[in-house]
């Protein structure tokens, strides 16, 4: 039977934002823009996968309220797991 060790240390994924500065959320935003723009996605008024078009294909200065709310939420998000990662990476220490 195999003796039960400590929990496992997570390895965040290399080129993690967790990694560098604290992403903003207009940052994550224009990441998100760039890599959709390189799959040739473009903008639309609707979402549309099979045409490749998103209403949100704008600079982050151009979105509505709503959609903007949608990426602060994200980088606080991924600022909490990031927090919460290197919290439990120092307990193993």
């Amino acid at each position: 039977m195999a003796e039960a060790s400590g929990p496992r240390r997570r390895q965040l994924p290399s080129g993690s934002i967790c990694g560098g500065p604290q992403a903003s959320a207009s940052v994550t935003h224009e990441k998100w823009l760039e890599q959709k723009q390189l799959e040739g996605w473009r903008y639309g008024p609707v979402k549309n996968p099979e045409n490749k078009e998103h209403r949100a294909l704008l600079p982050c200065a151009k979105l509505r309220f709503e959609e903007r709310m949608k990426d602060y939420l994200f980088a606080a998000i991924v600022e909490a797991f990031c927090q919460a990662a290197e919290g439990e990476d120092e307990q193993a220490d």
